[in-house]
C-alpha cells in the first residue's frame, strides 16, 4: 500500500539472486529502523499491468518506488477500496516468503 506521505510504496529490486540474497537487503533496511515479516516477489511487468509504476529511486542501492496509486483526495473510502483491489491484485501473482 502506498504511504500516505509521498504517495508511493517502497520496494527493493532483486533479480535472479537466490532468496536469501533478498533476506539481506530486507534486514538492512529493517536496521534502519523498519520491521521486516516478509517477501512478496514480483516481476516489473506484473505491477506496471496493474497500471502501476516502478522507477528506480537510490539510495540505498536496489531501492524502487511503485507510483501511481489510485488518490481520490475527496473521497478517501473510494480511494482505499481501489488502493486494496490492486494490492490484492498484486499479492495473488506474488511468490511471498516469511522467515
Amino acid at each position: 500500500m502506498p504511504e500516505p506521505e509521498d504517495r508511493e510504496s517502497s520496494v527493493f529490486r532483486h533479480g535472479s539472486e537466490p532468496v536469501e540474497s533478498l533476506w539481506s537487503i530486507g534486514l538492512e533496511f529493517a536496521a534502519q529502523g523498519r520491521n521486516l515479516h516478509g517477501a512478496a516477489i514480483l516481476k516489473a511487468h506484473q505491477i506496471r499491468a496493474a497500471n502501476l509504476a516502478v522507477i528506480a529511486h537510490e539510495p540505498p542501492a536496489r531501492h524502487a518506488a511503485i507510483r501511481n496509486w489510485p488518490w481520490i483526495e475527496n473521497d478517501p473510502v473510494l480511494q482505499k477500496a481501489q488502493q486494496k483491489e490492486i494490492a490484492i491484485e498484486l499479492v495473488s501473482k506474488a511468490q511471498l516468503f516469511r522467515k
